[in-house]
């Protein structure tokens, strides 16, 4: 009998441990090749992690072929939010809601935060959307420097394919 108790309660405070990272994946835009040169604004003083972030972003687009240009074709936009994950982001003229509340894990020794990371591009000729996707998670533990790289890769995964709302999983620290 004591065996069992000891056997479960290990089994149970293992997986109030498990390190899987949920990512949400929202994404939309022209489901074709979207290619060119890109230009940004720089309307607001950036954060360290917000620069980071458009570090990020700006070397992806130039790895898959994109040119950074003050003439370009496409606007990019990148936008980085962190909010504490026991808040949700619901709308008024809808039901749902935009990004849920996480409950705390059993034994948890921190608060969860929830690090969001969009991307978008737009046609500065007509303002038409090329592309948007945004990527999501909740972390107690690792800074949010450190989850930046996932978050980008996530939130241009579906870049000239857009997918929709999914959800993916990880192995990773939380």
């Amino acid at each position: 009998m004591t065996r069992w108790f000891i056997t479960t309660l290990a089994a149970t405070l293992t997986v109030g441990c498990s390190q899987t990272v949920e990512t949400r994946i929202s994404s939309a835009g022209q489901p074709s090749a979207v290619t060119g040169s890109f230009t940004f604004s720089d309307t607001e003083a950036p954060t360290s992690e917000s620069h980071y972030a458009r570090k990020l972003v700006t070397d992806a687009l130039l790895e898959r072929g994109f040119k950074a240009d003050e003439s370009g074709s496409l606007h990019l936009e990148v936008t980085l939010a962190v909010r504490p994950a026991s808040l949700a982001l619901g709308t008024a003229n809808g039901p749902g809601s935009l990004s849920p509340a996480k409950r705390q894990k059993p034994l948890q020794s921190c608060e969860d935060r929830e690090y969001r990371v969009g991307v978008t591009l737009t046609f500065i000729a007509n303002g038409g959307l090329a592309y948007q996707g945004s990527a999501a998670e909740y972390h107690c533990n690792m800074p949010l420097s450190e989850a930046l790289p996932g978050l980008v890769d996530a939130a241009l995964a579906d870049l000239g394919n857009p997918r929709g709302e999914y959800k993916i999983q990880r192995a990773g620290r939380d």
